[in-house]
Parts: structure tokens; C-alpha cells; sequence
């Protein structure tokens, strides 16, 4: 079954971003019996005594019995014998018990109080979360998530290194020590523990005393950018960030490799000013608020809109949301089709700020499932049929190319060209038996079934 997610028409405002990934595969170490040595004798009073005492960091590695990320670091990462020559030098390491089982042994239960002690005084939500301590007990890094051995090693190196100690700089940053070197830093560890106060409040402060503080020379670089795809929320169009994006679209999509990235940048800071709180009462949080009104008087805003900037921004903003109103809020079928045809028509699918594979989605939804317009259902054709084209062009297979031809293939059954539908659906098929995804492969030939038997696949 498809994901019925609440549509990807949010997409059509939302970025196309630049994605950094925190998960990157290393190369392969031997795991033997000499890995990470774990205290398993004394509480947390007394290790954090033996700590001071030994003069050594701790390591707390807070899991729960039923995560699976915490398993594979058990399984893969602490065994290692390079894991545990890095940390056993310089860290007491202890592993806790985050939740309570019927099976806990009374090493486990021992460490119950401690446990939930740790858990509040912390705000542990996330499994596995890994907290360094100095010698003296005091917080010093943190982390969440399941580490590969390379990544795991650099963040022990990381929690002894008062450079790198996330805590330790933040709370100097927070006293004043102002160095916006490291607050890039200090934001994507904040964002990776879901510290979200302290992300917006470093993120607040870099942009108006620092970067609003530049030369729009000096502001043209990729980590200004980088901060622009990952606060977007915080740039208004007054700021010096705007204007850059909206004077040098064409050189920002260069710089990071995303054509039409610095396009849909302006279309979001403008549509979140001058359209979502004229059309909803918390424009913050649109996709859950309640409208103002029924009936929008969308002249108005592009009279606004046309003003403030230029008349072909104006109406490809205004009609994204023309979308977006229909399909989310109206629920009106007819509409929403009228209005992603036309805005489609007039600026085609590079400029919507989506990915094919998104557009493929909208096109099931808008056109495939709720259309029963001929017309319409032939527009979604061809614009189907273009995706296919690109993305075979580009060679992508399996999971994502089957999804696209079955879009394909379900519009041109809808259109009564059953031959053709069959077959493009069998090339589905096909992909997924090669992806080895048996339940897709099962669903595909059900779809064909549908077809032979001239029964509807759209409901």
C-alpha cells in the first residue's frame, strides 16, 4: 500500500534542502573480546567517586531492552578491541538500563533508582543516548543514536577534548564567550540531541549578530547557506540573508549543487509573511490550524505580493497555496487539479520546490485517485510519463522506479488503455522482483489482476 502521508503537498512550499547526513558506514574492524570494559559492581555515587579519584572521564551509555539500535552497538561497536583500547585508558564506562523488564537480573534492578535518576535529571528520551562525564562529574558531551566504530571512537576523542566538549563551549558561549566559529558547531550537536531551546537560541543569535553583521560579500558562502537550509523559520525578507537570496538565485543553486534551491527558499520566507497568516489563524503550525476564512481573497494578496517584489513571483507563490488550500483544507478535488495543472502549466514541476519522486506522489493523489476529469487524467499522463523518462534517464531503479511506473501505469488503465497499463505495470513488477521486495511484488500483481478483470485500482 502507498504511504498516505498528509501530502507532500507541504512539499510544495518546503525546501529542497541541503542534506547532511549524521550516519556514515566505516570500514570494517575486527570485533574480538577485548572491546569497551564495563563497570558492573559499583552505583553511580561511586563511580563518579572512582572517577575523581582515578582522575578519569565516564562514560554512560543509557539503553533500553527493546532498542535495536542499542543492541547493534552491543553487538558491533563495544566488542571491538580498537573501541576499547580508545576508552578504557581514559574512561570508568557503565551501561544503564533505561526501562525495567520481568528478566532484569539484579544487577539491573540495583541500578533502578539510579536509573531514573539519570533519566530526569538528563531529559533522556532518545536510545541509545550516550553522556560523557568529566572527572569531577560534570556533563561534559553527548550523543544520540547508533555510532559505527570510526564515529564512535572520534566522539570519546570528542568528550575529552575541551574543544569539542559540547557542554563546556556551550555554557562558555552562554556566558559571553561569543566565538561564532564554533556556534555552526554547537547548533548541529544541539539538533542531533534534540536540544531544540538551545538550537533556536544559538541559531537567533548568529543570525542577528553575526551574520546580519556582514558584508554581502562576505555573506555569500556555503556555510551562510548551509544555516539558511537549516533555519529557514528565522530569515525574514528584510534580512541581508533575503536579499541575497532573492538577487542571486541563479549562483546560490550553483554553490550547492540544487537548481532552483534558492527559488523555493524565497518562495517559503514569502509565502510564510504574505499568504499563511492571511489564510490561517496559527500560520505557524498552518497544516493543523484552523482558516480565517472560507473564502480568501487572494487578489489581495497578490496585489501585495506584486508590490513588495514582482508579479511572476506573486502568482507562483499564490497558486502553491492555491494548491495547497484545495487539497489540504477543502478537500476539493476538482480545484486542487485545476489549480497543479495550471500552476504546472505555467512553471512546470523544476520550480515547485519538489523532488520527481514527490511529484510522482502528488500526481497519484491530486489527479490519479480523486480526478475522474478526462482531461485532467490525460494531464497527469503525460506529466507521469515525464517522470518516468527522467528518472530512467538518470538509471534509478527498484523501490523508487517501480513506485513512478506504477503511477504510469494506473493512469493510463483510469484513461481505458488497459493494454498499455499492463504492461508498463509489469515492468513494476519486474523491478521489484529484482529489488528482492516480495510484498511490492505481491501488490503490483494484484494491481494487474484489478486490470484483467476491468475492476477499479483507484479505490
Amino acid at each position: 500500500m502507498r504511504n498516505m502521508k498528509l501530502l507532500i503537498f507541504v512539499l510544495l512550499t518546503l525546501l529542497p534542502g541541503i542534506v547532511y547526513s549524521n550516519y556514515k558506514v566505516g570500514p570494517a574492524y575486527k570485533v574480538t573480546g577485548r572491546g569497551v570494559s564495563f563497570e558492573k559492581q559499583l552505583n553511580w555515587q561511586q563511580i563518579k567517586e572512582r572517577a575523581r579519584a582515578e582522575n578519569k572521564y565516564i562514560f554512560v551509555d543509557a539503553y533500553t531492552t527493546w532498542c535495536g539500535p542499542c543492541r547493534a552497538m552491543d553487538r558491533e561497536v563495544y566488542p571491538n578491541e580498537k573501541v576499547g583500547n580508545s576508552l578504557n585508558s581514559k574512561f570508568i564506562s557503565v551501561k544503564v538500563q533505561m526501562d525495567t523488564s520481568k528478566i532484569d537480573d539484579s544487577r539491573v534492578k540495583f541500578w533502578y533508582d539510579d536509573a531514573r535518576a539519570i533519566m530526569k535529571e538528563f531529559s533522556i528520551s532518545a536510545f541509545p543516548t550516550f553522556l560523557f562525564f568529566s572527572p569531577d562529574g560534570k556533563i561534559v558531551h553527548r550523543a544520540i543514536g547508533y555510532k559505527n566504530i570510526d564515529d564512535f571512537i572520534a566522539l570519546a576523542e570528542d568528550a575529552t577534548n575541551p574543544q569539542r566538549q559540547y557542554y563546556t563551549l556551550l555554557n562558555e558561549y552562554n556566558e559571553g564567550k561569543r566565538d561564532y566559529k564554533v556556534a555552526n558547531y554547537l547548533m548541529n550537536i544541539a539538533t542531533g540531541i534534540g536540544e531544540k531551546d538551545q538550537v533556536d537560541s544559538i541559531a537567533r543569535d548568529y543570525l542577528v549578530n553575526y551574520l546580519e553583521t556582514m558584508s554581502d560579500d562576505k555573506l555569500y558562502t556555503r556555510e551562510t547557506i548551509q544555516f539558511l537550509a537549516s533555519y529557514p523559520k528565522l530569515v525574514t525578507s528584510k534580512s541581508k540573508l533575503f536579499s541575497l537570496l532573492y538577487h542571486r538565485q541563479g549562483d546560490i543553486d550553483t554553490m550547492v549543487h540544487s537548481k532552483g534551491f534558492a527559488h523555493s527558499m524565497v518562495k517559503y520566507i514569502v509565502s510564510k509573511e504574505d499568504i499563511y497568516p492571511k489564510l490561517w489563524k496559527d500560520p505557524e503550525h498552518w497544516t493543523k490550524s484552523e482558516p480565517i476564512s472560507d473564502r480568501p481573497d487572494w487578489k489581495k494578496m497578490t496585489d501585495v505580493i506584486r508590490t513588495k517584489y514582482d508579479a511572476e513571483l506573486a502568482d507562483e507563490v499564490i497558486l502553491d497555496s492555491q494548491v495547497i488550500w484545495y487539497y489540504n483544507y477543502r478537500k476539493d478535488w476538482r480545484m486542487a487539479a485545476q489549480y497543479f495543472i495550471k500552476r504546472n502549466e505555467r512553471y512546470g514541476f523544476a520550480k515547485t520546490g519538489m523532488g520527481a519522486l514527490d511529484v510522482n506522489e502528488a500526481i497519484w493523489y491530486i489527479i490519479f485517485v480523486n480526478s475522474d476529469d478526462k482531461d485532467v487524467i490525460d494531464k497527469g499522463i503525460v506529466y507521469a510519463r515525464s517522470i518516468v523518462d527522467a528518472l530512467e534517464k538518470e538509471g534509478l531503479k527498484g523501490f523508487n522506479m517501480a513506485s513512478v511506473i506504477d503511477t504510469y501505469a494506473n493512469l493510463l488503465y483510469k484513461a481505458g488503455r488497459t493494454k498499455e497499463a499492463i504492461e508498463w505495470e509489469e515492468k513494476a513488477v519486474q523491478l521489484s522482483v529484482d529489488d528482492k521486495d516480495p510484498d511490492r511484488v505481491r501488490e503490483f500483481q494484484e494491481i494487474i489482476g484489478k486490470m484483467k478483470a476491468t475492476v477499479p485500482t483507484w479505490r
